[in-house]
């Protein structure tokens, strides 16, 4: 997936016409409240000793045993039991598969999905968010990205990342970018910590959908300027266990970098962009990077291999180059008077 927009001039980037997918969820899994007090035993204790220290010490010996034995020591105490090495905890819910189920570039893994349900990646950039890469998961992979089919349990997990070099992410847009558009209960970001990616902000939402189920959005920012999310609408107990999980065993790598600085920059000229065709002929996806008027490299989108673009506009002279999920700059391109055809590879 590509978003694509028009390098604007004076140093700004593309603006997008196709940001990140919207897909949403609700309450996060855990635990409810305290568990409930104890009743204590000791009233019961004392007052059955003053009974009974009528009848004798023994007696009153005997009720304290019987009662709350650990309160009182025993002159001969028991050996130690040995400490045994903690089981490992299996993450997967139960009922799930423990397999990862992993994107093609091999970025992002977590525990796969119910035997029979599919799952996808995608990966893109957009001014807004800059590159995201999620992988999707869902029974049928049109629930959640078609008008009309949202109701049924589907799960999200990725990353985004800034969108120029050592660029920060705009959280406000991401959670824009992500917000439902069929909750009748949108709720707004509140901090949330988890034990593997740290503290972030969940959102939950209810009413969504035909069924009124619920959504829920966590997004917990990295180091490195990156940010992982993951996005659950569930319908049902066993939904919000593998959401748990799926959050649980997510391994996202950290941002792809950006390829080495350039020297030949974009002339600050023009005032009419021009439509050409991008085409990638190599055998793996590529970022294609527009090179701003002061040589910065700006993430413009990322196109599948053997994929071709025809919807792009840029300005004539207009400097790009398209690199590896490395870094490696494998083609340049300067967009020709008229416009024209970039083909990436041999």
């Amino acid at each position: 997936m590509v978003s694509s927009g028009t390098p604007g001039q004076g140093g700004q980037g593309p603006g997008p016409d196709q940001p990140p997918p919207q897909w949403g969820q609700g309450q996060p899994p855990g635990s409810w409240g305290p568990a409930p007090p104890q009743r204590s035993v000791w009233p019961v204790v004392v007052v059955a000793g003053l009974v009974l220290a009528a009848i004798g010490g023994g007696g009153v010996w005997f009720m304290i045993r019987g009662q709350g034995g650990s309160a009182v020591a025993d002159p001969t105490p028991a050996a130690a039991a040995p400490t045994l090495p903690a089981a490992p905890v299996d993450a997967t819910a139960a009922g799930y598969q423990g397999q990862l189920v992993t994107d093609p570039l091999k970025r992002i893994a977590s525990a796969a999905p119910p035997e029979g349900w599919e799952f996808e990646s995608d990966h893109g950039a957009s001014a807004d968010v800059g590159g995201f890469e999620l992988l999707r998961l869902a029974p049928n992979l049109a629930v959640g990205k078609q008008p009309g089919t949202a109701g049924e349990a589907y799960f999200v997990v990725g990353q985004y990342w800034p969108g120029t070099p050592g660029g920060t992410l705009d959280l406000p847009a991401i959670w824009e970018n992500l917000k439902p558009t069929d909750c009748t209960t949108i709720g707004s970001p509140e901090p949330h910590s988890h034990p593997r990616h740290g503290s972030g902000q969940v959102r939950r939402s209810s009413g969504c959908g035909p069924a009124g189920i619920e959504r829920w959005e966590y997004v917990f920012p990295q180091a490195g300027g990156s940010a992982v999310y993951h996005i659950a609408e569930v319908t049902n107990d066993a939904d919000r266990a593998l959401s748990a999980t799926l959050l649980d065993t997510l391994d996202v790598k950290p941002p792809p970098p950006f390829p080495a600085a350039v020297t030949d920059c974009s002339p600050d000229t023009g005032t009419n962009a021009l439509p050409f065709v991008l085409v990638n002929q190599t055998s793996a996806a590529v970022a294609v990077y527009w090179v701003g008027h002061d040589c910065s490299l700006e993430l413009y989108g990322i196109i599948e291999a053997g994929e071709t673009l025809d919807d792009w506009k840029a300005f004539v002279q207009h400097r790009w180059l398209a690199a590896t999920f490395d870094g490696t700059v494998v083609a340049t391109y300067s967009v020709p008077a008229g416009g024209g055809t970039w083909t990436i590879g041999p």
